[in-house]
């Protein structure tokens, strides 16, 4: 069983990228930017990633603890040589959790999103369009956890571990 999708709907979405790519306006500019090396908000991305790996290895066990890395950043900070302005996350979940809570914490939160995925797929007795959602749910996080820490936000974090929760209380009530 495959899933249904609008032909038309499939079109248009593909012929927005040809669009963006022929656009000579600010949306091009701004995309092509990210890739010729000049663009600040990638350069900083690096430098903030770049930085995070040397948190990671100075304090590789444990991490620098929970909620620390607005206050222990200045001390790895090399791109922004100003002192009042206050990075509060390392704009990636995996290099985020393990500067903070240590390697082991990662490989944790790892296992639980994952298992929590696989659990759910191997549930025939729940409809496929729930199964996939929650699936989908966990492989959104673990994409967009490349490039941002959207679990940094409370209500994010929340929303998260709430249907979690909810869907395996919806396993272990059916069996």
């Amino acid at each position: 069983a495959g899933i249904c999708v609008e032909r038309r709907l499939l079109y248009a979405l593909l012929v927005v990228p040809l669009v963006l790519f022929f656009y000579h306006g600010e949306v091009s500019s701004r995309l092509w930017s990210l890739f010729s090396g000049q663009d600040t908000s990638v350069m900083l991305r690096w430098a903030l990633w770049d930085s995070t790996m040397y948190m990671i290895e100075d304090f590789p066990i444990f991490g620098i603890g929970w909620d620390a890395f607005w206050m222990t950043y200045p001390d790895y900070n090399y791109f922004i040589q100003d002192p009042t302005v206050i990075i509060y996350h390392a704009h990636n979940l995996y290099l985020q959790v393990a500067a903070e809570t240590g390697p082991i914490s990662l490989c944790l939160l790892l296992a639980i999103l994952l298992g929590h995925s696989r659990n759910m797929q191997k549930q025939k007795h729940l409809a496929i369009p729930y199964r996939y959602s929650m699936t989908l749910i966990t492989v959104v996080v673990l994409v967009s956890g490349l490039f941002d820490h959207a679990l940094y936000s409370q209500q994010v974090s929340m929303v998260l571990w709430q249907l979690l929760g909810f869907s395996m209380s919806v396993i272990r009530n059916k069996k």
